[in-house]
């Protein structure tokens, strides 16, 4: 009778301990393409809108590296403000009191939201930085 609680208890501790997601990874939204459409704030008020494939971020969660192609060819505002040039460069996100920090480079980039496919990237707009707005 022993044998058969002793048996039942390490069937019951092995099924419990079941892992459930078979050793995969959930993917953060943010892998993936991206589309600049909107670039807004600043000191000056900035709020240009883009078209699509103008401006495309492609983040790769695999190897942490993001491909900017920056297809801008004006040397006017939408260059300015349209962010970082053509290239591939290394990224982060960091948690910090609920909010997801991106970090590009290493170096503190803003604060992401990604609702609806809908990414925003906010480098402190409430003391004149800028709200970059993007779609999939």
């Amino acid at each position: 009778m022993k044998k058969l609680i002793f048996i039942n208890v390490i069937i019951f501790f092995l099924i419990s301990c079941n892992n459930d997601d078979n050793g995969t990874k959930t993917e953060h939204p943010i892998n993936g393409s991206w589309n600049l459409k909107n670039v807004s704030g600043g000191i000056v008020g900035v709020n240009l809108d883009y078209n699509t494939e103008q401006v495309v971020w492609t983040f790769n969660e695999t190897n942490n590296s993001l491909e900017v192609k920056n297809n801008i060819i004006t040397t006017g505002p939408k260059n300015i403000y349209s962010g970082l040039s053509t290239g591939t460069y290394t990224y982060e996100i960091k948690i910090d009191e609920e909010k997801e920090i991106l970090y590009i480079n290493e170096a503190l980039f803003g604060v992401i939201k990604i609702e609806n496919e809908i990414l925003t990237i906010n480098d402190n707009l409430a003391a004149d930085g800028f709200l970059y707005t993007y779609s999939k």
